[in-house]
């Protein structure tokens, strides 16, 4: 093998591309193959973030027909039942010109701009809000449940942090 190599007269140039060739190739195929493996990953990590999205707003759905059955001298019930809902930031029941009712707070009379849209998802009744009266600079996802029949409403908001 030496000897048929030694036979081989190339110049510098010709052997470094035979050897250095095989190894642009290994590297470029790495990264190909690294990049493949990452996407995989960042999407699988994704699907879990979403799903647990979604729970959680399945649940705020849950929490807001709740509170929607409730009278309006139950708010203390509100506030009872929230106590126990950890990944959640408040749930409020309002009409068509206030809030009248607050799981953090009790009774309330604030004007409706603390539920209005700022950033539609594409899901009806669902959008994200930078912040709230109590916690300004904290983001939040609000789930929203209106009643046209009994022109009230429950919002549940979802600590942005979840």
């Amino acid at each position: 093998m030496r000897k048929k190599l030694a036979k081989l007269n190339l110049p510098l140039w010709q052997w470094l591309a035979v050897i250095l060739f095989p190894i642009g190739i290994a590297v470029v195929a790495s990264y190909l193959s690294a990049q493949y493996f990452f996407e995989d990953k960042v999407k699988g990590v994704g699907a879990i973030y979403v799903g647990h999205i979604d729970t959680l707003i399945s649940h705020a759905d849950e929490i807001s027909h709740y509170a929607l059955a409730l009278k309006d001298t139950e708010c203390q019930e509100l506030h009872n039942y929230m106590l126990f809902q950890p990944y959640f930031r408040s749930a409020l029941l309002y009409d068509s010109h206030r809030v009248y009712c607050s799981s953090k707070t009790g009774d309330i009379d604030v004007p409706l701009g603390i539920v209005s849209t700022t950033e539609n998802l594409e899901i009806p009744n669902q959008f994200i809000i930078g912040g709230t009266p109590f916690m300004p600079e904290v983001p939040a996802i609000v789930a929203s449940n209106w009643e046209p029949i009994s022109k009230h409403g429950a919002a549940v908001i979802i600590e942005g942090k979840y």
